[in-house]
């Protein structure tokens, strides 16, 4: 726990400072709160640094002295700057001074984040290829033609790059949840400012969406256990509410001839692509917005809107050629016939596999028909069912009544929330990459009604429990209490107009969106045989839990790679490289004297 800790405060600080300078080098007029700056200042300062990392990596290892001298670089440029240390300043001062109750809640929130956080990693992602993705970055940086090695490593996040410098020494092993606690604690803490606000009514509309919107989204992450691993899906469902949250921010200010506001969201939109490719609805929306927005010639915007984002994901199209020989891996769009690509064939059938397996939910039975898939997904997606149901009415309504709803961006927001959808659907149906775009409408609806206290307040009670539960079977006794306590918290919200408080309010929804988590959370891990304990100083390593140095070692010409032992897919920290299945079978090392860091190129058969 204590290391976690330790290592968040130092990637808040490092990012804080990054994102305010960052912030003071556009000219903003039109996101006037101070606490909105420093939040958004926050995420952007957390979406540089693992783009600056991926940058270093096509040219040399993540160590721990890369990752101290970007942070520390990246620090000290922003404090040499007088406004930007000013601010800085300013933002401690305001932390320093909230009142004891918010201080304490503030750290027990960072101490619960971080007894979950240090519990052994279950996500079977993290072991079948994350954690490897990072000794990667960590050990070599970029290397061509890993994706010869396994089809995965060819896939490109920032996110990976961010935690490889934390790969090392005494923490080997230890620190594979640094960055998704991190995340989630900042998200939950994002919640708490917005929360503060409203019981002070010093509220904006904006503050209930976001509120709202993350009720609707950080539940249906906590029971997957998603949070607490390396996978960059938490946060592009979190930067996708800042962005929709952002564009409502700006839209509401007058218009302002100097004002960059809507090039941050250029900027958001390209570092988060970066991430992961399902951040590419945010595109259209955001340049849509741009567009919109500011004085000056067409083509200026026009030019600007295209030459930011395209230079910032110069390093992500520079990764994937170097990986997999295609730049938009693992789409065989523009994949290269290069000596270290894996061709357009296998990008093929990596995207089909991907896509295949949110569909069916695992491999596609041999006779099965072409509808088959829906009964299973339907079991396994409850939540994200209920969150499109919702945002489908919600989109119904605002529809319907147009006027009653004149709030600046609205039509911005909308399109971004059926465009994902519509995305998510289309591609990988799933919840973690959907969560956050089916919620949007639903949230901006609620929050509408919620700003008074009205009615509309128990209608958002069921909606959020509904949304955090819907994984529960009927018949369980899970379901049965949370469902009495959903309802009893509703009628009195709906029966006691007069007596209504935002306590009582906020109270109901932290209950019936994570009261139950508790309980999945023990259940989950003693389904898997892993103990829940309290590590003070670090986590576990993943060794203590994982078996994965029962390996077989294998060779393909002048490659020695290790294959886990008795059918296994999940190499965790095992030795590079490690693969169930190697993507071609008939490799060798690209440059021999440098060994694995040459990297591999295939070998064709006569």
């Amino acid at each position: 726990m204590v290391a976690l800790l330790l290592a968040w405060l130092i990637l808040g600080f490092g990012a804080s400072s990054i994102g305010v300078r960052v912030l003071n080098g556009f000219t903003i007029v039109r996101i006037p709160r101070r606490g909105d700056r420093f939040i958004l200042a926050l995420w952007i300062g957390l979406l540089i640094l693992p783009w600056l990392l991926l940058t270093l990596s096509l040219l040399m290892p993540l160590t721990p002295w890369v990752g101290a001298i970007v942070l520390l670089l990246g620090a000290a440029i922003a404090l040499r700057h007088p406004p930007s240390r000013a601010e800085l300043r300013q933002a401690l001062c305001r932390i320093i001074a909230l009142p004891w109750p918010w201080r304490l809640g503030l750290l027990s929130l960072g101490a619960i984040v971080a007894f979950f956080a240090s519990q052994t990693i279950i996500w079977f992602d993290t072991g079948l290829y994350h954690y490897q993705i990072i000794r990667w970055f960590s050990d070599y940086g970029t290397v061509p033609g890993t994706a010869l090695i396994h089809s995965r490593f060819g896939l490109n996040s920032s996110w990976y790059a961010l935690a490889a410098p934390f790969h090392f020494g005494p923490f080997t092993e230890r620190m594979g949840t640094v960055t998704g606690g991190f995340v989630l604690c900042w998200g939950l803490c994002h919640i708490a400012i917005t929360v503060r606000r409203i019981m002070n009514q010093t509220s904006h509309f904006t503050d209930w969406f976001l509120c709202l919107a993350f009720c609707c989204v950080i539940p249906t992450l906590f029971w997957s256990t998603l949070p607490f691993g390396n996978s960059p899906d938490q946060p592009v469902l979190f930067l996708t509410l800042i962005l929709a949250w952002l564009i409502l921010v700006i839209a509401r200010q007058p218009a302002h001839p100097a004002d960059q506001s809507s090039l941050l969201l250029l900027l958001i939109m390209a570092l988060a692509i970066a991430l992961k490719p399902s951040a590419l609805p945010l595109a259209f929306v955001a340049f849509l917005f741009h567009l919109g927005q500011g004085r000056s010639p067409w083509r200026t915007r026009i030019i600007r809107g295209v030459a930011l984002p395209t230079l910032l994901v110069l390093p992500l199209f520079a990764f994937n050629l170097t990986t997999s020989g295609c730049l938009l891996y693992p789409s065989p769009a523009l994949c290269f016939d290069l000596p270290w690509g894996v061709g357009k064939a296998i990008a093929l059938w990596e995207y089909q596999s991907i896509q295949q397996w949110h569909f069916w939910i695992g491999d596609r039975a041999i006779d099965a028909q072409p509808w088959d898939w829906v009964l299973p997904w339907t079991d396994f997606e409850g939540q994200f069912i209920f969150l499109t149901l919702c945002a489908a009415i919600a989109l119904g309504l605002l529809l319907a009544h147009p006027r009653q709803y004149p709030i600046p961006g609205k039509p911005y927001l909308m399109l971004l929330g059926v465009l994902g959808l519509v995305y998510v659907y289309s591609s990988a149906p799933s919840w973690r990459f959907g969560a956050a775009y089916g919620s949007l409408l639903p949230a901006f609806y609620l929050a509408r009604h919620c700003e008074q206290p009205s009615r509309w307040w128990s209608l958002t009670v069921i909606v959020v429990a509904g949304t955090a539960n819907a994984w529960l079977a009927p018949q369980s006794s899970s379901f049965l209490a949370i469902a009495v306590v959903t309802g009893l918290f509703a009628l009195w919200l709906f029966f006691h107009a007069q007596r209504r408080s935002r306590l009582i309010f906020f109270a109901a929804l932290v209950v019936v969106s994570f009261g139950v988590m508790g309980r999945h959370y023990r259940a989950t891990y003693t389904l898997l045989n892993h103990a829940i304990q309290l590590n003070w100083l670090v986590p576990p390593a993943l060794s203590e839990d994982y078996d994965f140095r029962n390996l077989d070692m294998r060779h393909s010409n002048d490659v020695t790679y290790f294959v886990p032992a008795d059918g296994q897919s999940l190499c965790w920290d095992a030795p590079l490289p490690c693969t169930y299945q190697l993507t071609n079978q008939n490799i060798r090392l690209r440059v021999p004297e440098r060994g694995l860091a040459g990297g591999f190129v295939r070998v064709d058969r006569d």
